[in-house]
Formats: structure tokens, sequence, C-alpha cells
């Protein structure tokens, strides 16, 4: 159809690592934040280690959005703002079907595209976020929308 991407919101979600250190313990040094975190019973370096990942993905999703000249804004799932619906022309969200629905769940009108994709996809396959090969390469998902292949 006659669908233009200009203008998207990439919602994004709040890795375990970043609610442990920024919401539950922000007076802890990273040290402290290890200890506590190994006696909870979860490993610190598995949760920094898929922190990581997920920044990863992310920037790769902005990458992608420069090279096509997509103006873009980032923003945590709790700063999601109907202004930001109102803004864009498509909302991307970038973690995984929690973020999805709380993204969808916001988007008050019909012709609004919500396109989650998935930032592990090898770990996990969400059932709303875009399937393993789109949420891994970007760009194909961008040429599919830009050639107007995309439903």
């Amino acid at each position: 159809g006659n669908f233009k991407l200009e203008k998207a919101v990439i919602v994004r979600k709040v890795t375990r690592y970043e609610y442990e250190k920024y919401i539950l313990k922000p007076d802890l040094t990273e040290d402290q934040l290890k200890i506590y975190i190994n006696k909870k019973g979860s490993n610190y370096d598995f949760l920094y280690l898929r922190h990581q990942e997920y920044i990863k993905s992310l920037l790769d999703l902005e990458n992608a959005f420069e090279k096509r000249g997509i103006k873009y804004r980032l923003v945590q799932r709790y700063n999601f703002r109907p202004q930001l619906i109102d803004w864009a022309d498509a909302i991307f969200t970038c973690g995984g079907d929690g973020t999805f629905l709380l993204a969808a769940s916001k988007i008050q009108v019909p012709n609004k595209p919500v396109i989650g994709i998935n930032s592990d996809p090898i770990r996990s396959e969400g059932f709303l976020c875009l399937p393993r090969k789109y949420s891994s390469n970007i760009m194909l998902t961008l040429d599919k929308i830009f050639k107007g292949e995309f439903r």
C-alpha cells in the first residue's frame, strides 16, 4: 500500500540487570550488586551478559533506522506516551511478547502498526514478535516494509 515509514518509536524493555541495578538496588556499587544478585540465587555474570546482548540488539535496530534515514525516538516501556504514538508512523518494540503487548495496549487507532522485534531470537521464539529470520536481520524487515511487501 501507500504506507510511509519516516518516523518510528522504539519501545525498549528494561533488562533484568537494569531492574536489579537501577530499580531494586540503586545505592549498591557494581561489586555489591554482584554479591547481592548471586546471593539471591541468580547469576550476575549471566544477567550482565544478557543485558549486553540486549543493548547490542537495540543498537542494531537504531543503526538500521539511521542507514534508512528513519527518524526515531527510543523510549523505555514506562515512558511510552500517547504523544509519541501520534508522532510516529509505526511503533517498533525491542524485547519480547511482554514489551509488544504493553506497547500495543496503548495504541487506540487501527492504522498504527506495531512491529515486534524479538531481541533474543536465538534463545526465545515469541508469538507476537517477528520470526527469527526478521528479528535477527532488521534491514531485511525494513526492505520488505519499504517495498510494500510487509503485512
